[in-house]
């Protein structure tokens, strides 16, 4: 059986090949050589063009090296097809989780204007006099209660927080105070000083915090975007931060990556970027690895894939 590794790490593929010396495993890392291989394999590793998708002539699974699939059905032909197609869930949970957190600290206890005095060696306590934000008794709401929606839970309750959220399935975790419908997150917003985004995108909630959600923001609450670009309206985000509508944002995605050098976010001193590595540790990509490992022992042997996703539901 041939498979084809789209997403190329290392010497991971000869590591494969020797696991499973039965199997034929080929890196392909550009789409010129992935045209070449695809044609008679029947795994994908990576997220498959819709041209390499519609050259490939005997596939039946795409393991995609990540939790996000959006990019792979944005070809209409994968999603009616009866091709498995399988994510990474798990393994990014608590390092975004991490990574939300030293966000919010970051602005909750204004460690970049903090470092930056640290360059010009400033010593001044009674410049930061009542200008630090406590998280205990804040309430943090979270679009999206996922794995990695219940991580950032997890350590909220750490930090004594109180837990809202809005999810389209029923909720009961001992992590969440209370879980709405999506519907209810108009009011999501009102009630959070840390609104965090840690949802799937899928096309039906592009934009779905928007103008108005943001506008029912408190001016003291703050936005974090760990999951994906284009969940945000950025155009509302970007008046809302210029105006001092809310206090600030931090943001891992954006709808287009990379950020372009012209973009205003990059200049506002009330947010922080980063580059979409929120999940980027040595545990994150090992346990990845580890999954597709288990998913080709469970294909080879005829046994059911695990994280199958729901390719309607889009996650």
């Amino acid at each position: 059986m041939k498979i084809v590794l789209g997403y190329v790490e290392g010497d991971f593929h000869a590591e494969l090949a020797a696991e499973f010396p039965d199997h034929e495993f080929v890196a392909a890392a550009s789409v010129h050589e992935q045209l070449n291989e695809v044609v008679d394999a029947e795994v994908f590793y990576g997220w498959p063009t819709r041209e390499v998708f519609l050259a490939a002539k005997e596939l039946l699974w795409i393991q995609c090296a990540g939790t996000g699939v959006d990019a792979v059905l944005a070809t209409p032909e994968v999603a009616s097809s009866k091709v498995i197609l399988t994510n990474m869930k798990g393994p990014h949970a608590a390092p975004m989780a991490d990574h939300v957190f030293g966000m919010i600290i970051t602005l909750a206890h204004r460690l970049r204007e903090m470092w930056e005095a640290q360059s010009r060696r400033e010593w001044d306590i009674p410049h930061w006099h009542e200008t630090l934000t406590e998280l205990e008794g804040c309430t943090i709401g979270i679009v999206g209660l996922g794995g990695i929606g219940l991580a950032v839970a997890r350590r909220a309750k750490g930090f004594g927080m109180t837990v809202y959220g809005v999810d389209p399935r029923a909720i009961n975790s001992v992590y969440v105070d209370v879980a709405w419908p999506v519907a209810r997150l108009g009011d999501l917003a009102a009630l959070s000083d840390w609104l965090i985004v840690t949802a799937p995108f899928t096309p039906d909630i592009r934009h779905i915090v928007d103008g108005e959600i943001i506008g029912r923001m408190r001016p003291s609450a703050h936005l974090v975007v760990i999951s994906r670009g284009g969940i945000v309206e950025e155009a509302y985000l970007l008046d809302s931060l210029r105006s001092g509508r809310i206090a600030g944002a931090a943001l891992d995605v954006f709808e287009t990556e990379p950020l372009p050098p012209e973009s205003e976010f990059w200049d506002m001193p009330n947010v922080l970027i980063t580059p979409h590595v929120s999940a980027e540790t040595a545990e994150t990509f090992d346990g990845r690895r580890q999954i597709f490992r288990e998913n080709l022992r469970r294909y080879f042997a005829g046994e059911t894939l695990i994280h199958q996703v729901d390719k309607s539901a889009g996650y």
